[in-house]
């Protein structure tokens, strides 16, 4: 039924179907360290963490402020500032979680995305396996 070419063509699909699905992304986020001054909380190489993850510092900063529940935040010379107190722990997680949810995309695993907007309603689009998802 099948000739020994197509076995060949079957197996060699076979063979790369399961490296893509096998190949993980590892994200090797630039090192965050943390100061308190007073009643702020200063987190250092901000910029270098958003640059990485090619968004801008205010979109970040303001999803770190809203999840912890701070009262405000800044940004300057590579330092976020914010108003309240919390570890270094409760910020990598907030930033995993903002990969997580904004962008890794679902099908591939890659967090080549970016947000557009259908209709008026707000999707992710991933760059490398041209998928699409709403957004949360």
């Amino acid at each position: 039924m099948y000739s020994i070419d197509n076995k060949k063509n079957y197996n060699s699909l076979l063979e790369i179907g399961y490296e893509k699905l096998l190949k993980k992304t590892t994200l090797n986020l630039p090192r965050i360290a943390i100061e308190y001054k007073f009643t702020f909380t200063h987190v250092y190489n901000f910029i270098s963490v958003t640059n990485y993850l090619k968004i801008l510092p205010d979109i970040l900063g303001e999803y770190i402020k809203n999840e912890l529940g701070m009262r405000s935040y800044t940004i300057k010379q590579n330092i976020l500032s914010l108003k309240g107190r919390t570890n270094l722990s409760n910020i990598e997680q907030t930033i995993k979680q903002y990969i997580k949810e904004e962008k890794l995309c679902n099908n591939c695993g890659g967090t080549n995305t970016f947000k557009i907007k259908i209709m008026n309603v707000k999707k992710i689009k991933c760059n490398d396996c041209i998928d699409m998802r709403e957004c949360i």
